[in-house]
């Protein structure tokens, strides 16, 4: 099994080890900039009809549109298939 499998990744872009926060990210320097990912801690933001993805976020500045769905290796929020139909119809 791979992430091609399922059509899905899930990617960090923070860590927290023994108090201290990294940054996570890749910046190839042989790449034209598509590859470059997003950094630290993420917000996003429905501005409009568009959700907008913010960068190197501040820890009070995360809330935004994300909710926590993991913590610590630990399910936090569980969606049926139906509800998460029902967000695609928006």
């Amino acid at each position: 099994m791979t992430r091609d499998t399922h059509g899905f990744a899930m990617k960090a872009t923070s860590d927290l080890v023994e108090g201290t926060r990294r940054e996570i990210f890749k910046d190839p320097k042989t790449d034209s900039g598509l590859k470059k990912s997003a950094k630290g801690l993420l917000r996003v933001e429905l501005e409009g009809d568009n959700y907008v993805l913010y960068d190197q976020a501040e820890e009070e500045e995360t809330k935004g549109s994300l909710e926590l769905g993991y913590k610590d290796g630990k399910l936090l929020v569980e969606h049926s298939f139906q509800e998460i139909r029902d967000r695609l119809k928006v």
